[in-house]
């Protein structure tokens, strides 16, 4: 009889494969995932998993979804969490606010690609708006600039000429 995810060796002693432990039963070997009881990092199964007090969990700053066990997942800003670290681990200046992911007090989120995010000083925000407000303002400041040197050069060409063309039918 042959069990799938183990080993054995010439003394007829089977072992499981790393990731994998003994049933209760001992005639199978099944996959070591997330809460099950390990005694190193590698016999967890799920990605990224870790043992840590002899069961496989995920490493902080990961959770793993509900709706799979074997799958942990980095945290991100609205995610849940039962501690500060939990978020702070992955996002500097996050914490855990009423069990979700979020920046502190002083801070605000940011985020470059929608998966990459960071909590930065609510004043930092405020000057690089207020940056581009005065780029803004500037760039409307040289258009409307533009528009009266335009509509000023318009009305000292054209304005003499046509004084001059009603003088002379005079």
């Amino acid at each position: 009889m042959t069990v799938e995810h183990s080993r054995c060796a010439s003394n007829s002693t089977c072992s499981c494969d790393t990731g994998y432990a003994e049933s209760p039963d001992r005639m199978s070997c099944d996959a070591v995932l997330l809460n099950d009881t390990c005694h190193a990092d590698s016999d967890c199964l799920a990605p990224g998993s870790v043992c840590r007090d002899d069961q496989c969990a995920c490493p902080t700053g990961f959770y793993y979804n509900t709706t799979s066990r074997d799958v942990c997942v980095r945290r991100l800003l609205g995610n849940v969490c039962d501690a500060d670290d939990d978020c702070a681990s992955v996002i500097d200046d996050a914490i855990c606010a009423a069990g979700l992911c979020a920046c502190a007090e002083d801070r605000l989120a940011t985020s470059r690609d929608g998966r990459t995010q960071s909590c930065v000083a609510s004043n930092d925000v405020r000057d690089v708006a207020v940056v581009a407000l005065g780029i803004f303002l500037l760039g409307c400041l040289i258009a409307f600039d533009s528009f009266m040197v335009i509509w000023m050069a318009c009305n000292f060409v054209y304005k003499p000429r046509t004084i001059a063309q009603k003088l002379a039918r005079v």
